[in-house]
């Protein structure tokens, strides 16, 4: 549904598997990348932080929540 652009679909099916395994890293990463395609920063960064707190060496997530500070004008 995500690639598809049915952004609330996604939205809802990523929130269902987070449910279902809140820690989760690739499961949160998702749900944080769809949050940010639809311009939730505030959640995407809540999301990732927790992601990069379960995976701390993996570059890709912490990669990802680079983008999404960029987003918000965190330059710091």
């Amino acid at each position: 549904e995500d690639r598809e652009g049915q952004m609330d679909v996604a939205l809802g099916l990523y929130q269902n598997a987070a449910a279902i395994e809140p820690n989760n890293p690739t499961v949160l990463n998702d749900l944080a990348l769809c949050l940010a395609r639809k311009g939730d920063f505030a959640e995407a960064h809540r999301a990732l932080s927790h992601v990069v707190q379960l995976e701390p060496r993996k570059p890709l997530y912490r990669n990802n929540m680079a983008k999404v500070l960029i987003e918000m004008n965190r330059l710091d």
